[in-house]
């Protein structure tokens, strides 16, 4: 589910430019993201440095909007019991 959220995230940024390659995502034909999907899970040719460095901030905001999504919780799920 992270990952698919991850992919959708990109997509909406590079329209066309990303992909599926096996269990990786493909950014811009240049960044290949391998699991876990983290910063330093990114790798890219050494021509292509400035697109890893862009994937790699965009790809941080994505973990941390998707903890913080994680951490919410509504009032009715606070309280337990009656």
């Amino acid at each position: 589910a992270e990952a698919q959220a991850i992919f959708d995230a990109f997509k909406r940024l590079y329209s066309k430019g990303v992909r599926w390659h096996e269990a990786q995502i493909v950014v811009d034909n240049a960044v290949i993201i391998s699991a876990p999907y983290r910063p330093e899970d990114c790798k890219a040719p050494k021509d292509k440095q400035e697109a890893l460095n862009r994937v790699k901030k965009i790809l941080e905001g994505e973990k941390r909007k998707i903890a913080e999504k994680v951490k919410v919780v509504t009032p009715a799920e606070r309280r337990k019991g009656g």
